[in-house]
């Protein structure tokens, strides 16, 4: 169990969930025809924030029940993390299932578009940020989530439910969770000149006396518990500058964590 809170602490800030105030105005609609969520670049960023302000993670979600869940109304999540010193901005694209919605934002198409920030930030307008991402989606041009080529796409037997990437300041993050039999498996991928430190401390801090393996030239490590929900399984690895952290309901995953190996 130490392990799991450890490594939560560190994969984290890919967790961006919410359970926070949106700061948005109230639903106003434009009616038009869109294709697909993109969201601005740096320059843009940059020209209507100012310099500071970097984009540090995209992420889309499709698992229509938990996003349901968080945003009633929606089948499907698209967020943009842009951060400057403590705050963070997240804007937020969100695919509605119907014309009418009882969430805040600005209506266009089918999506919703509303956006939030944390961190010290009781003055802050969102108005002209929430704007630029509507012009955006106008013009169909910008950044839009991409699937890391180390991981899992959807197919016949995998569901790609979430994935993303993420910057914090030691590591480039990348992650997805996908459903495979039923059960799902959360995959994460750190990249960093410094990734053997982080498996070092990850190591040592299982506080158990567990085998370190080697396969396809990742050196790997790997832990199970039993929690109230039933067991979990996690999967840890390292070859060049690359961490590789997986964690699952079944361990059947580890074949995941090979192909994965034979890619890094």
């Amino acid at each position: 169990m130490k392990l799991y809170i450890i490594l939560v602490a560190v994969i984290a800030v890919i967790l961006i969930v919410s359970g926070i105030v949106i700061l948005i105005h109230n639903v106003s609609q434009q009616q038009t025809n869109l294709t697909k969520v993109v969201f601005p670049d740096q320059n843009q960023i940059s020209s209507i924030l100012g310099n500071g302000w970097n984009i540090t993670g995209l992420f889309e979600e499709n698992y229509s029940s938990a996003v349901k869940q968080q945003y009633p109304g929606g089948t499907a999540l698209f967020q943009e993390y842009i951060q400057k010193g403590n705050q963070t901005i997240t804007l937020n694209v969100i695919q509605l299932n119907s014309s009418t919605t009882t969430l805040k934002g600005v209506k266009i198409g089918k999506y919703l578009v509303s956006a939030n920030i944390t961190g010290n930030s009781s003055k802050f307008d969102l108005s002209s940020i929430e704007n630029l991402e509507i012009e955006t989606l106008k013009s169909g041009n910008g950044l839009k989530p991409e699937l890391n080529q180390l991981l899992f796409p959807a197919n016949s037997s995998v569901s790609l439910l979430e994935f993303g990437n993420a910057i914090t300041k030691n590591y480039t993050l990348y992650f997805e969770t996908i459903m495979y039999n039923n059960s799902y498996i959360s995959i994460d991928l750190a990249n960093s000149s410094n990734v053997s430190s982080l498996f070092t401390y990850l190591l040592r801090s299982t506080g158990q006396n567990v085998t370190v393996s080697t396969i396809n030239g990742v050196k790997y490590f790997n832990l199970s518990f039993v929690s109230q929900y039933g067991s979990v399984y996690y999967f840890v690895g390292i070859k060049d500058n690359y961490l590789i952290f997986m964690q699952s309901q079944m361990p059947q995953a580890f074949q995941f964590f090979v192909e994965i190996s034979n890619k890094v």
